[in-house]
């Protein structure tokens, strides 16, 4: 690697960990296992759910927050509150059907 990327490369990594610090929530342990909570009950329904939607979901729920997305229905009945950003309503309380 040149000196000129090298730089670059390193001012990028610097970018990229100073902007993201506190904005960039883990999976950890306890996700994961809402993770499967949440794959098994959706699969159940006959409502699967996809990978990436699932982790979200099992952050979100961890964290205590609410989910933001125009696609509410992905993200039905996986005890999260929803909130779709482009309608002008509060947030919708959808706990699922336990």
């Amino acid at each position: 690697m040149g000196k000129r990327r090298a730089l670059l490369d390193g001012r990028f990594k610097l970018f990229v960990a100073s902007g993201f610090e506190q904005r960039v929530l883990s999976f950890d342990e306890r996700s994961a296992y809402i993770y499967g909570e949440i794959l098994a009950y959706r699969q159940s329904l006959g409502q699967p759910m996809s990978c990436f939607d699932g982790q979200i979901a099992a952050i979100a729920r961890s964290k205590g927050f609410v989910v933001a997305t125009r696609n509410i229905k992905d993200f039905q009945d996986c005890q999260l509150q929803l909130i779709n950003p482009f309608e002008a309503e509060k947030p919708k309380e959808n706990w699922g059907r336990r």
